[in-house]
């Protein structure tokens, strides 16, 4: 099983992210979307060979404010960069 993501959008504006779980049989293409334009540099079948769709996955003004106020660094094991811009998670 392998699991690949890709942001989407640019940083400071609208973002989305997009997951494709491959399981060695079949392949489920995931959409974690969270605003407007995020899809502009996906190919048209990319989008349409999307499985599921989460809309407006976000955090609320409520629970942001107790986030801290610093940048953190999300941390994978096992990833690795590919060209199609999608980064590689396998077990």
């Amino acid at each position: 099983m392998s699991i690949s993501f890709r942001i989407l959008g640019k940083a400071g504006g609208d973002n989305a992210l997009l997951v494709q779980i491959d399981s060695g049989q079949i392949v489920e293409r995931l959409l974690f979307d969270c605003g407007d334009g995020c899809l502009t540099d996906v190919p048209f079948g990319d989008v349409q060979a999307i499985d599921h769709l989460f809309p407006f996955f976000r955090v609320e003004p409520p629970v942001s404010r107790r986030l801290p106020h610093r940048p953190v660094r999300a941390q994978l094991r096992h990833t690795v960069p590919q060209k199609d811009g999608f980064a590689h998670q396998t077990e």
